[in-house]
């Protein structure tokens, strides 16, 4: 199947939602790219791409169990 007017609303949410190939994923760039009235609806959608957030868990090896050197 291939990307046209008809059909790339659906084609812009598989590529939001990560759910296409490189070379899909490509597709829908080159489509974008050939209908620039698309752009912006496109760049919205790429607006709601939620990141998970970057956890930074200080002190954490001192919750590691230290050895027992005792023989």
């Amino acid at each position: 199947m291939t990307i046209n007017r008809n059909n790339y609303e659906e084609y812009f949410l598989l590529y939001i939602d990560r759910e296409l190939n490189r070379d899909e994923q490509l597709m829908v760039e080159d489509f974008v790219r050939l209908h620039p009235d698309l752009e912006k609806e496109f760049n919205l959608l790429k607006q709601t791409i939620a990141l998970p957030p970057v956890v930074v868990l200080e002190g954490k090896d001192k919750l590691l169990k230290e050895e027992n050197t005792f023989r």
